[in-house]
C-alpha cells in the first residue's frame, strides 16, 4: 500500500441472512517517510483446503449466502501480502468428493464450481477408493476453511504446521487431531470471528 489517502467498504452476510457492514477513512503514511526504502519479509507459502457441506439436510447445492461468506473469507486470505497461496482444494469429506484443485487460488473459477456443484450426486467409485484429498506440499503453513457437518452445521478455520500425508480418517475440525498436526481449530459464529482468528494465525506463523 503507497501513501495517501483510502475509503475501505465492507459488507458481510450469513447463512441466515443476516448482514455486518462497516465504512473506514483513513491516511497510510510510512513512518520512515515516502523515499525510505524497507526490506519486507518473505511471504509465506500456503496450502488451502476449503471443506464443502450444505448447512440444509438433503441440499443438492450450497445456498448463494454460504456461497458469498466463504469466497469472502477466502479472497480476504488470498490477497494478505504475507501470504503466498500455493494450491487450492475444494472437497467434501463425508461422501468424499474432490470439487476443485487449483495450483494457484482462482476465486472466479471456484465461485462457477461451487455454483455448480451437486452434492447429492454420487461417485461409488470414490466410495471405495481413498481420495488424496489432504495430502499437502511443503508449504509453511495448510489452512481449512469451510462448512462442518452436523445437528447445526457452522464455520470453521484451522490451521496445521506439520505435512499431512494422506490422512484417512483425518478431520479438519477436530480439535485434537488438528493440534497433534501442530494447528489449532477457530469456530466462526459471528463476522468478526475470522478476521481475529485470522490475526492470530499470523501471529503464530510469523512468531516460528
Amino acid at each position: 500500500m503507497s501513501e495517501g489517502r483510502y475509503r475501505l467498504d465492507w459488507l458481510l452476510r450469513d447463512s441466515l441472512e443476516r448482514v455486518c457492514s462497516g465504512r473506514w477513512e483513513f491516511t497510510a503514511r510510512h513512518p520512515l517517510g515516502p523515499d525510505t526504502a524497507v526490506s519486507s519479509p518473505q511471504p509465506r507459502t500456503l496450502s488451502l483446503f476449503l471443506h464443502l457441506a450444505p448447512t440444509h439436510p438433503g441440499a443438492a447445492t450450497l445456498a448463494p449466502a454460504e456461497i458469498e461468506l466463504l469466497l469472502a473469507m477466502l479472497q480476504a486470505i488470498v490477497r494478505d501480502p504475507s501470504i503466498e497461496p500455493s494450491n487450492l482444494t475444494a472437497f467434501q469429506l463425508d461422501p468424499p468428493r474432490l470439487v476443485l484443485r487449483q495450483a494457484a487460488a482462482d476465486v472466479p473459477a471456484l465461485r462457477t464450481a461451487l455454483e455448480h456443484a451437486d452434492f447429492l450426486r454420487l461417485d461409488y467409485q470414490a466410495l471405495f477408493r481413498p481420495l488424496p484429498l489432504l495430502t499437502t506440499d511443503s508449504s509453511d503453513l495448510t489452512l481449512f476453511l469451510g462448512l462442518k457437518p452436523g445437528p447445526v452445521p457452522a464455520l470453521f478455520l484451522s490451521y496445521a504446521t506439520r505435512k499431512i500425508t494422506a490422512e484417512p480418517n483425518f478431520l479438519p475440525w477436530s480439535r485434537k487431531q488438528v493440534k497433534s498436526m501442530g494447528g489449532m481449530v477457530y469456530d466462526l459464529s459471528r463476522p468478526l470471528d475470522f478476521a481475529s482468528a485470522w490475526r492470530e494465525i499470523k501471529a503464530r506463523l510469523a512468531a516460528q
